[in-house]
């Protein structure tokens, strides 16, 4: 699956100037695979409660699925801070390509959900239609100009 093209270190930002007060711009990263060893001791500790919450994928899948690019990795950084972490996975379905994003975590989210649109403008440039996200209720929320899809259910036997 291709992966995203552009990288830039967490350490190479630099400060803005923001309504008279000195603050940091708060970037999207997207993280090649190559360099998710070198990151993940980083990420890992943001996203192990979002991959806490199912039981169908631990660490080691979702590191094996980052490294071998079927899925990607997205840094939300603050100068060298790391406030959030995504993940992405392309679907192929019979009539369209769907974004999935997997895994979003992190601390600031209001300070960084406009960096969703990056990952949209990603996905539309590998021909997908839709983002679509699976998570508890109270994305909704946070989510405004998403809609609600559907339930899943499930029944352990």
């Amino acid at each position: 699956m291709p992966q995203p093209q552009s990288y830039t270190r967490l350490t190479d930002f630099s400060d803005e100037e923001h309504q008279g007060e000195h603050r940091r711009r708060v970037e999207l990263l997207p993280c090649p695979a190559q360099d998710v060893p070198r990151l993940w001791r980083l990420v890992w500790p943001v996203l192990e409660k979002a991959v806490s919450r199912q039981d169908e994928f631990a660490e080691q899948d979702v590191y094996e699925d980052l490294c071998s690019r079927k899925s990607q990795l997205w840094l939300a950084v603050e100068g060298s801070r790391l406030l959030g972490v995504g993940v992405t996975q392309i679907a192929v379905y019979p009539r369209k390509r769907v974004c999935l994003l997997l895994y979003v975590a992190g601390e600031g989210w209001v300070r960084w959900r406009h960096l969703l649109d990056g990952i949209c403008d990603w996905a539309r440039s590998q021909g997908c239609v839709e983002l679509e996200f699976s998570g508890r209720r109270g994305w909704l929320k946070r989510l405004p100009d998403w809609r609600f899809k559907h339930v899943t259910m499930s029944k352990r036997l």
